[in-house]
C-alpha cells in the first residue's frame, strides 16, 4: 500500500437504531445552521432538531432559491450562498453581471442569521471559499450560453470584498477547475483539475505553481489548524505537506509522478470531506449513501457503507455538522429531510503533544542494568521499497566501520549531528507507516548527540528540522528506520546548511 500506511477499513454494521434522531444527541442552545441539500435548495436546522426545515423569514429572500454552494468563514461568522443563475440568463449575447452571491451573517452573536450584502458578478458562480477572517471570498464561475461554441466559454476566478461588497480582483481560466481551497494564511488558492492541482497567489491574483496529483481531483480542503492540503481522488484520500515536500532532493523531486506525502485508500468513491471544527475527526462522502470516518492522526478509516438504505426510500446523505468534541455526526437524509446523529465507532486519537526534549547523555557511568531485563522493541534498517515517488525511500547505508554503541542503545534511537550543527533544532520522527503523524522529537546536545526513545514497531522517517521546523540541506536528508527489537546508535547526519 502506498507510502506503507496500513488502511484499516472496518465495515461497521449499524442498524437504524443506532442512527439516533438528533433531537435526542444535540439538545441545547445555539444558532440555526444552513444546510444545502443534494436537491440545491438550502435548508436550517435549529439544535435539538429532528428534521431540516425552510429558512425562516428573515431570509425569505434566499428560501427557495436554486444554490450552486454555501461557503462558511473560518471564524463561522458570515456564510456565502451563491445562488444559481436562472436558466435565462444566457439568451442574450452579451450577459453581464449574472452571478449573485448573498453574504449571510450566521447569527452566532446577539441577532438572528439575516443577508448583511448581495454582491453581482460576471459569470454563474459555482464553487466559493471565504477567508477565515471573513473578509475576502474567491469565487469560480463560468458563462456557459446555450449557443456558444466550446472556445466561446468563459470561466474566472473573482475575489470579493465581503466588506465593501463588490469584486476586487478578477482572473480568467482556460477552463473550469472542480474544487477550491484557501490555505489557512489566505495567501494561495489551490484548484482542482485532472492530473493537477493548480494554485493561484492572492496578492496578485495569478497562476503560479502545481502540484503533480494524477487522476480526478475532486473536493479540496485544509484540515484546521494545519497548512497540509487535502485532496479527494475518488477512492483515496491524498495529503500534499508542504515541509515534507521541501525536504525532497531537487532531483528526485523533479522525477515525481505524484506529490502525494501520504496516501489513504477508501471503501468506496468519493468526493467529499467535513472536518471536526478541532480537526481530530472528518467525515467522507460522495453522492449516494457511503459514509466513512477518517482519523487524520492515525489514517484509520471506519466505514459505514449503506447503512441509511431502509424502507422509507432514503436516496441520499448530507453529513453537515461535528458536534464539538469531535462528538457525534449530524446527517441530513434526503429526500425525507430527517436530521440523524450517528457517532463514531472508535475515538480519534489526541494530537500528541511535542515530546520533551532528551538530555545529552551524562559522561558520567550508567547504573548497572537490571537483572532479566525483558525484550524491547528495536530498529534495524529498513528493506530498499519500489521506487515508486509515493514510497518511502531508503535510508542510506549503515554503521560506519569501527562506530562504537552508545550506551543504552538497546531502547533508544541516537546518533550525532556535525558540520552546520547550529542550524538543527530539533530531530523528529514520524510513523509508524506515515511522513505526517510525528510520533516523537529531540533537541540535539551542543556537541551534536541526539538521543531518541525507542518507538513501538514500525516503519519510521527520521529528519532534522531547523528553526519554525524549516527544512534543512543533510547527508543524509532523512532515515527511514524499521522499528523491530534492537535500537540504533548510527543514525548520523552531517548539516550542510538551509534549504535555499
Amino acid at each position: 500500500m502506498p507510502i506503507g500506511l496500513r488502511l484499516a477499513a472496518v465495515a461497521l454494521t449499524i442498524a437504524v437504531a443506532a442512527a439516533l434522531p438528533a433531537s435526542r444527541a444535540a439538545g441545547g442552545a445555539g444558532s440555526s445552521t444552513m444546510v444545502l441539500g443534494p436537491d440545491g435548495l438550502l435548508y436550517s436546522w435549529s439544535p435539538g432538531g429532528a428534521e431540516l426545515q425552510p429558512l425562516p423569514p428573515v431570509l425569505a429572500e434566499i428560501d427557495n432559491r436554486a444554490v450552486n454552494d454555501l461557503a462558511v468563514s473560518g471564524d463561522g461568522r458570515l456564510e456565502l450562498v451563491l445562488i444559481a443563475a436562472p436558466p435565462d440568463t444566457h439568451a442574450g449575447r452579451h450577459p453581464r453581471q449574472e452571478g449573485l452571491a448573498a453574504v449571510v451573517a450566521t447569527g452566532n452573536g446577539p441577532l438572528p442569521a439575516h443577508v448583511l450584502k448581495k454582491i453581482t458578478f460576471d459569470g454563474d458562480g459555482r464553487r466559493g471559499v471565504v477567508s477565515g477572517d471573513g473578509r475576502q471570498a474567491y469565487v469560480l464561475a463560468m458563462r456557459t450560453p446555450a449557443d456558444a461554441a466550446r472556445n466561446q466559454l468563459r470561466f474566472w476566478i473573482h475575489e470579493i470584498d465581503l466588506e465593501a461588497g463588490s469584486v476586487s480582483a478578477s482572473a480568467q481560466l482556460d477552463r473550469p477547475p472542480s474544487a477550491i481551497a484557501l490555505d489557512p494564511r489566505g495567501a494561495r488558492l489551490y484548484l482542482a483539475y485532472t492530473d493537477r492541482i493548480l494554485t493561484f497567489t492572492t496578492r496578485p491574483l495569478a497562476s503560479s505553481w502545481h502540484y503533480r496529483s494524477p487522476g480526478a481531483n475532486h473536493g479540496l480542503y485544509f484540515r484546521p489548524g494545519s497548512e497540509v492540503l487535502y485532496a479527494v481522488r475518488r477512492d483515496q484520500i491524498v495529503m500534499f505537506d508542504p515541509k515534507l515536500l521541501a525536504a525532497i532532493p531537487p532531483e528526485r523531486h523533479r522525477t515525481m509522478e505524484d506529490e502525494a506525502t501520504t496516501t489513504v485508500r477508501l471503501p468506496f468513491s468519493a468526493d467529499s470531506l467535513l472536518f471536526s471544527q478541532d480537526g481530530r475527526l472528518a467525515a467522507v462522502y460522495g453522492a449516494g449513501m457511503d459514509l466513512a470516518f477518517l482519523d487524520p492522526e492515525s489514517s484509520k478509516v471506519d466505514l459505514a457503507s449503506g447503512v441509511f438504505t431502509h424502507a422509507d426510500g432514503i436516496s441520499a446523505v448530507r453529513p453537515f455538522l461535528f458536534e464539538e468534541g469531535p462528538g457525534a455526526l449530524l446527517i441530513g437524509t434526503f429526500p425525507d429531510k430527517r436530521v440523524l446523529s450517528v457517532r463514531p465507532p472508535s475515538p480519534p486519537s489526541p494530537n500528541p503533544p511535542p515530546a520533551p526534549p532528551v538530555p545529552t547523555p551524562s559522561p558520567t557511568p550508567a547504573p548497572p542494568p537490571a537483572p532479566a531485563p525483558t525484550p524491547r522493541p528495536t530498529a534495524s534498517p529498513a528493506p530498499t521499497p519500489s521506487p515508486s515517488p509515493a514510497d518511502v525511500p531508503p535510508h542510506p547505508a549503515g554503521p560506519s566501520p569501527g562506530s562504537e554503541p552508545l550506551e543504552g542503545s538497546g531502547t533508544t534511537l541516537a546518533g550525532r549531528l556535525s558540520g552546520r550543527i547550529d542550524l538543527v533544532k530539533t530531530l523528529v520522527i514520524f510513523g509508524p507507516g506515515s511522513i505526517v503523524h510525528e510520533q516523537g522529537r529531540s533537541a540535539p546536545g551542543a556537541d551534536g548527540a541526539w538521543r531518541l526513545p525507542l518507538p513501538p514497531p514500525g516503519v519510521y522517517r527520521l529528519v532534522p528540522l531547523g528553526e519554525a521546523s524549516r527544512p534543512l540541506r543533510c547527508e543524509p536528508n532523512f532515515y527511514t528506520v524499521e522499528v523491530k527489537d534492537r535500537g540504533r546508535n548510527d543514525l548520523d547526519f552531517r548539516v550542510l546548511g538551509n534549504v535555499d
